[in-house]
């Protein structure tokens, strides 16, 4: 007969707290580099969409009868915040942060209960959601127009872009390499034609072309994964 003993554990100081801070400061990099490339419009979006899930969370925590103070140090609502905003146009308008951050933390957490029950990350149900809403503003992507270069806009314009987004597109925006190539191919136009003129490598490498905030590059975010490691 065998005497049942307990079974081996692994204990480790990693509290929630602690695992949402890490993910976030794996993010820094291609955070820091995606405000680099799209400028001051990029800064002020994205600390409108993260303020924007911290209020959320606030009020749905008083809503439910929670402590917005115990629970906020989880750090939860700030990386939700931080991811949705790393998936948006850069040059988005100030209410698509404000939309996608109350379906991500309202809709997408809280109504199911909270942290840890939630059936679907909250933030890439937001981004679908607001993909399907509002196809114009979540495809418009900005071209790169570096911080402090003579092509980014200065810190007033800024303001106007967050709250009247682009005046002109066609001025300030492009496809990205994958949705031109398809349109072109949809003309019945080859690959090598399609890119010539459009598609730079170094720059691809490096990121230096539109997208999304923190998509543009690959490097930085597989450095933040390897820091998590």
């Amino acid at each position: 007969m065998h005497t049942p003993i307990a079974g081996p554990h692994t204990h480790a100081n990693a509290g929630t707290a602690r695992i949402m801070l890490l993910v976030c400061a794996s993010l820094l990099p291609a955070t820091a580099y995606g405000f680099y490339l799209f400028g001051w419009p990029a800064i002020l979006l994205f600390t409108v969409t993260v303020a924007s899930a911290v209020l959320c969370e606030t009020a749905s925590l008083l809503a439910a009868g929670k402590s917005p103070g115990q629970h906020l140090s989880d750090g939860s609502a700030l990386l939700t915040g931080w991811l949705l905003a790393l998936t948006l146009p850069p040059w988005a308008p100030w209410w698509l942060g404000v939309i996608g951050a109350m379906i991500a933390i309202v809709v997408g957490k809280h109504v199911f209960g909270g942290l840890g029950q939630n059936l679907f990350n909250p933030a890439m149900l937001a981004r679908v959601t607001l993909l399907i809403s509002f196809p114009l503003e979540m495809t418009t992507w900005a071209r790169p127009a570096p911080l402090f270069s003579a092509a980014a806009p200065g810190l007033l314009q800024s303001w106007l872009l967050l709250v009247r987004g682009p005046d002109n597109a066609d001025a300030v925006s492009g496809a990205t390499v994958l949705g031109h190539v398809r349109t072109e191919f949809s003309r019945g136009i080859g690959y090598d034609q399609a890119v010539s003129g459009y598609f730079d490598g170094i720059d691809s490498l490096i990121g230096h072309t539109g997208g999304s905030l923190g998509e543009t590059s690959a490097a930085l975010l597989l450095a933040g994964g390897l820091f998590l490691l």
